[in-house]
């Protein structure tokens, strides 16, 4: 009970839910609950490796726009950008554009996926080609970032009673499973045969089909 409780108010105040989910796991099985942790952690790294912040790629684009009007060229404006944003591998961003390789070369070392990454590669070729204001355009485009960013904080906000209601339905019979495998039930139920272990084969299936459809459906509209 607490457990849920801790893990609404997370989804509620668009909080680290998983948290709320962790302490319920550790609770009836401090093994497994240390497991989750060690999971979520690698697939944060992961994910970060992967995929910066919008924060650190709104910074790294904040950083371009002021090197430009301090007098620095693309070049070097996008070099000290790379540097400092301390996002793995784009060492190769800073060391592309010191070389002077064609700044597309340079452009394609920003692997964002999204829209954001797609805007960053725009504005990137745009200002190499155009020249001027370069500085503008960053700007600008720094701008956007953030909106897009407080936009997607509130659709967060506003849409966390359904995400829990959804995290509710889809973990409920998750929990049930996990219980019946601690307690040895699950394995009985299967090896005895019979409807019970039919259902309990079907209905894990279907619940895997749902929350993986439900994940690949969050995680293309959030990549757009």
């Amino acid at each position: 009970m607490l457990a849920a409780l801790i893990t609404a108010l997370l989804l509620v105040t668009d909080g680290p839910w998983w948290l709320g989910v962790v302490l319920g796991v550790g609770m009836m099985s401090p093994t497994l609950g240390l497991l989750l942790v060690g999971g979520g952690v690698a697939a944060s790294l992961f994910r970060r490796t992967r995929r910066p912040s919008a924060t650190v790629l709104t910074g790294c684009v904040d950083i371009i726009a002021a090197e430009l009007r301090s007098g620095q060229s693309l070049r070097q404006a996008v070099a000290t950008g790379a540097r400092h944003s301390g996002v793995p591998g784009w060492e190769q961003v800073e060391a592309r554009s010191l070389a002077g390789l064609p700044m597309a070369d340079v452009g394609a070392g920003l692997r964002v996926p999204g829209a954001d990454g797609i805007r960053l590669r725009a504005v990137l070729a745009i200002a190499d080609t155009t020249g001027g204001q370069a500085s503008v355009v960053f700007d600008a485009l720094a701008d956007t970032m953030r909106r897009r960013e407080s936009l997607d904080r509130e659709r967060r906000m506003a849409t966390a009673q359904a995400r829990f209601s959804a995290g509710v339905i889809a973990g409920g019979p998750l929990i049930a499973l996990l219980w019946l495998l601690m307690t040895g039930a699950l394995g009985r139920l299967l090896t005895g045969g019979g409807i019970g272990a039919v259902i309990v084969v079907v209905g894990t299936m279907l619940e895997l089909a749902g929350v993986s459809l439900v994940v690949w459906m969050i995680a293309r509209e959030e990549g757009r």
